[in-house]
């Protein structure tokens, strides 16, 4: 029998390792497939938006929420979670946060988790935001929190077209009234001195 040539024997090694390769992905292809799990629950974009109307709801009613609702409401902003799950519900359920965050942010036992929520998720340079919301926040007496929001993420308020001068003209408005307007009664409280130096603050960063 012929002796093969030492490029023969090269030829069969890659031939045989081709083989290898076929059968392996073949093995591969039958495997069962791994999909990536979703890190947002299921129906989480329904429980915030239940849990927004809830405390909407508090709020025309002047009634308090109940320890079980507050402690609820915490987890729906993530605590335990990492800051990437956090952005992605945020963006996925935009809507359902602005309105959780908004009335969230009168409420003494979740005021902190919300500021915290949402200084966090608006880093990122394509986090959306919503004027309206902010606005609605500064005649709904305006927190420290609320200065630093704007401070820390002045940057990315300046990119949409005049809200500084909105922002500016909001809060002259405000000082120049006694206080904020009740709902209920249709009448206006009365500042602190704090929240006047709040707004003061706010006014002066734009």
């Amino acid at each position: 029998m012929a002796r093969l040539t030492p490029e023969q024997i090269e030829h069969l090694k890659a031939q045989g390792a081709q083989k290898r390769a076929t059968r392996h992905a073949k093995k591969l292809a039958q495997l069962p497939q791994v999909v990536p799990s979703d890190p947002i629950p299921e129906g989480w974009k329904k429980r915030v938006l239940e849990a927004g109307e809830y405390f909407e709801r508090l709020f025309y009613q002047e009634q308090k929420p109940s320890k079980e609702r507050i402690e609820q409401a915490k987890l729906l902003f993530m605590p335990e979670l990492t800051r990437e799950v956090r952005y992605q519900a945020y963006r996925r359920c935009f809507h359902e946060y602005e309105t959780l965050i908004f009335y969230a942010w009168g409420i003494p036992e979740l005021h902190e988790e919300a500021y915290t929520f949402w200084n966090e998720v608006l880093v990122p340079s394509d986090a959306p935001f919503s004027g309206n919301s902010i606005i609605r926040i500064l005649g709904y007496r305006p927190k420290e929190n609320l200065f630093r929001i704007l401070s820390h993420h002045k940057d990315k308020f300046f990119k949409e077209k005049s809200f500084g001068a909105i922002i500016e003209m909001v809060v002259l408005q405000n000082l120049n009234q006694p206080g904020p307007l009740d709902y209920h009664t249709n009448q206006y409280g009365r500042w602190t001195e704090e929240e006047k130096d709040i707004l003061e603050r706010i006014r002066q960063l734009f």
